[in-house]
């Protein structure tokens, strides 16, 4: 019989013990060419007595019947509840409930989502104000995670001699199946979505998936189902391919490659070393740059390989599944409409343009 020693309980001092939490630059005050509708201050969790710096904060309200109604003042919050008219029903993101029956009147609420790898920016806005908004960030520390995870594992079942070992215990992927890394990413944005319909009577919600529409350039009358033909339908060939994506640049010396010049297409990593065919291992080359590179023995560095844009482009879709009637916008109308309102450029400020 296996004897049991001194039981181990130290805990890494790396391990990640706090939540994601919202940017507190959210709550700086603001000048605005809107100010009659954007709001100056709208922290998703306050401690309302706390709070002495008169700026205003917004209570969300939710009815006797359980109905999600218009938000209110801190200052009207604390008399129903100080008076029995209400109660604390929650306190992430505060919010009240009344104990009398009113006449539920509310307005249209629209969420705007500004995507993205890192930070998520948000806001809900009514006919007539700002009723949230914020920045959420992402912390990046899934793969690291997964690692003390898996060391802590391997620990555990070296020190257990009858357990056989496992191998090929892993089911095939289902579909839709996500890496664990974007997987927690996109359930953020989810679950931020998730709360605010909570106690915000949100009609319409609109996401900003990425800068840019790359497939509308390519093709200014895209649409429907033409968008699920991906970039590479209708080219000829993986060397047009790289002209669009290029733009036609040289990625050895930036420079055009002029109509009738001849255009030589580069392995950045070499097929004898185990390079691929893939169009993220291919670069685009003047004739003379190419045989330069290869006289030369010198090494071109593959094309950047933009993890954020990709990371969007993959929940773009998931978010077309997964919410109910949602609009899907890109970052250069936003850009355009901020513009026009005066707006210094945050996430919070393009998801209420959004």
């Amino acid at each position: 019989m296996q004897k049991l020693g001194k039981r181990k309980t130290y805990t890494s001092t790396s391990a990640s013990q706090a939540r994601g939490n919202c940017d507190l630059q959210l709550n700086k005050e603001e000048t605005l060419s809107v100010a009659s509708l954007k709001t100056s201050l709208n922290a998703p969790e306050v401690n309302l007595r706390q709070r002495t710096d008169g700026r205003k904060v917004r209570v969300y309200v939710i009815s006797i019947e359980g109905k999600k109604l218009m938000s209110c003042s801190a200052a009207k919050a604390r008399k129903l509840v100080d008076s029995g008219k209400a109660k604390v029903f929650k306190s992430y993101p505060y919010t009240i409930q009344l104990n009398f029956t009113c006449e539920n009147q509310v307005q249209k609420v629209k969420f705007g989502m500004d995507a993205g790898f890192n930070y998520v920016g948000f806001s809900a806005v009514s006919e007539k104000k700002e009723l949230a908004s914020g920045t959420l960030v992402l912390d990046n520390k899934t793969s690291e995670r997964l690692t003390e995870r898996k060391m802590y594992r391997n620990q555990k079942r070296s020190k257990l001699w009858y357990r056989e070992p496992r191998f090929n215990n892993r089911g095939n992927k289902k579909q839709g199946w996500l890496p664990p890394s974007i997987q927690r990413k996109y359930d953020a944005h989810l679950k931020l979505l998730k709360i605010y319909q909570g106690v915000l009577p949100i009609t319409e919600v609109e996401i900003e998936v990425a800068n840019f529409d790359i497939q509308k350039i390519l093709d200014a009358e895209i649409n429907g189902i033409q968008y699920q033909q991906g970039d590479l339908y209708g080219f000829q060939n993986v060397r047009s391919y790289l002209f669009a994506r290029e733009n036609g640049v040289c990625q050895c010396c930036n420079k055009k490659i002029e109509k009738g010049q001849k255009a030589h297409i580069h392995h950045c990593d070499e097929r004898g070393e185990g390079g691929s065919n893939r169009a993220s291992n291919l670069a685009l080359l003047h004739k003379k740059c190419h045989d330069k590179l290869h006289k030369k023995g010198l090494k071109l560095s593959a094309p950047k390989r933009l993890k954020a844009e990709t990371f969007m482009s993959i929940i773009q879709h998931k978010f077309e599944q997964d919410i109910p009637n949602v609009k899907i916008t890109f970052g250069y109308k936003t850009f355009v409409d901020r513009n026009k309102l005066g707006l210094e450029k945050t996430h919070y400020n393009d998801a209420f343009v959004i």
